[in-house]
C-alpha cells in the first residue's frame, strides 16, 4: 500500500483512502478522520508525497445551501457550536470544522454554525472536538477583553 503524506507548506499529514464513504481522509493518530475508522500502520509502506492547497480545490465545494444551513441551525438549536450565544441575535457562520484547505467536506457532519467571533478565533485551526474549541475559543476571548481594559489606561498616561 502507498502511503499518501499531504505537505501544506512544511506541515506533513497522512492522507488514506476510507474504504466506508470512498473518500480521501486524513489520518491524525491512526484514525481516519471521516469515520472514525482505526488504521493499522504497516513499516513496508512506501511513501508518496502529494503538494495540496486551497486554490487547487477551488471553490466550487464551499458552497453550503440554505437548506444545509436551515439543517444546522435547527440541529444546534440556534446556538453557536462553540460559545452556546443564541444565533438569533448575531450573523451566524457557517464553519468547516475540520478547515476547508485540509479538507475540501462541506458535509453536515463537518459543518458548525458559529458566531463571528468564534469562527474568527477558530480561524483554520484543527481540533479533536468541539469541547477543545470551546475552551480555545474561551480563553482567547478571555485575553483579549483583557487587553482591551488596559488599553485605556496606556492612551490617558500618554
Amino acid at each position: 500500500m502507498i502511503k499518501t503524506v499531504a505537505l501544506y507548506g512544511k506541515i506533513g499529514i497522512e492522507i488514506r483512502y476510507c474504504p466506508d464513504c470512498k473518500r480521501e481522509a486524513f489520518v491524525i493518530n491512526n484514525i481516519i478522520q471521516c469515520c472514525d475508522k482505526r488504521v493499522e500502520l504497516s513499516g513496508m509502506d512506501w511513501i508518496k508525497f502529494k503538494r495540496e492547497s486551497p486554490s487547487s480545490f477551488g471553490k466550487h465545494g464551499r458552497k453550503i445551501s440554505n437548506k444545509l444551513k436551515n439543517k444546522i441551525l435547527i440541529d444546534q438549536d440556534w446556538k453557536c457550536a462553540y460559545c452556546g450565544i443564541d444565533l438569533h441575535t448575531v450573523i451566524a457562520h457557517f464553519d468547516h470544522f475540520v478547515p476547508f484547505s485540509y479538507i475540501p467536506d462541506s458535509r453536515v457532519g463537518n459543518m458548525v454554525a458559529a458566531c463571528s467571533d468564534c469562527n474568527l478565533l477558530k480561524s483554520s485551526k484543527i481540533f479533536s472536538n468541539v469541547g477543545e474549541v470551546s475552551y480555545y475559543v474561551k480563553e482567547k476571548s478571555l485575553k483579549r477583553k483583557a487587553l482591551r481594559q488596559l488599553r485605556p489606561t496606556f492612551l490617558s498616561e500618554a
